[in-house]
């Protein structure tokens, strides 16, 4: 009986198999990698132009404010009517009050949202005006597809 050797010689197809395999999990976690890294080059892009419309909002209440300061330094007293005439342009809607006057300023950002900024004006007080409000807020809702989300409603 002749018995042969395998001792020196190697099957070729375990390793080819392990490397076959070793180059698609690395060719996937490439593409994953390069999906996700173009998914946050899009969020951050969306961020960046939300915060600029953001401070573009805040630098024209700013200049609002600055010309409210300049109409209430023209005037020796406060007259809630007049002012109201008077900043019709600025103002989104004024109310007039007994002990003064409350306006209201909205300053469109983005598609659905707006910096909403508050003033009151008081005769009594020392200071001329007082910022009860200074936020964003939500000014339309944005639309979603007609797909909805099958929700389990606990029946059935």
């Amino acid at each position: 009986m002749s018995r042969k050797s395998n001792r020196g010689t190697m099957a070729i197809g375990t390793p080819s198999a392990i490397l076959v395999f070793v180059v698609l999990c690395l060719t996937s976690f490439g593409a994953l990698a390069f999906s996700t890294a173009n998914a946050d080059l899009k969020l951050c892009a969306q961020t960046a132009q939300s915060v600029t419309d953001y401070y573009a909002a805040d630098a024209r209440a700013q200049r609002a404010l600055m010309k409210l300061d300049e109409k209430l330094f023209a005037m020796p007293e406060i007259d809630a009517a007049e002012l109201a005439k008077s900043l019709a342009p600025l103002a989104g809607s004024v109310q007039e009050s007994a002990d003064g006057a409350k306006i209201n300023m909205a300053f469109p950002f983005g598609k659905y949202q707006a910096l909403n900024v508050t003033v009151e004006l008081s005769p009594k007080s020392g200071a001329r005006y007082e910022i009860t409000d200074y936020s964003s807020i939500m000014i339309n809702e944005p639309e979603y597809g007609q797909e909805r989300l099958n929700i389990w409603d606990g029946v059935g």
